[in-house]
């Protein structure tokens, strides 16, 4: 492999890197905009794509069995 093309692959692989870390980063904020634009539209069934309603309940079932301090 020629130095050329070794620098192309690695300067690739480097890009890929970024732009996967970057997705990831940015997916939640994604994710909750899509969310707030699917409530401010009450578009219940886009809403209720992204929320799992059952383990949201028991979640907040399970933290009102403890007492507040």
């Amino acid at each position: 492999m020629s130095r050329t093309t070794r620098s192309v692959v690695i300067t690739l692989v480097v890009v890929l890197v970024i732009a996967a870390l970057g997705f990831v980063y940015a997916s939640p904020y994604i994710m909750l905009d899509r969310v707030k634009r699917a409530a401010d539209a009450r578009d219940a069934q886009t809403v209720s794509q992204y929320v799992d309603f059952p383990a949201l309940r028991a979640s907040r079932v399970s933290r009102n069995r403890w007492p507040r301090c």
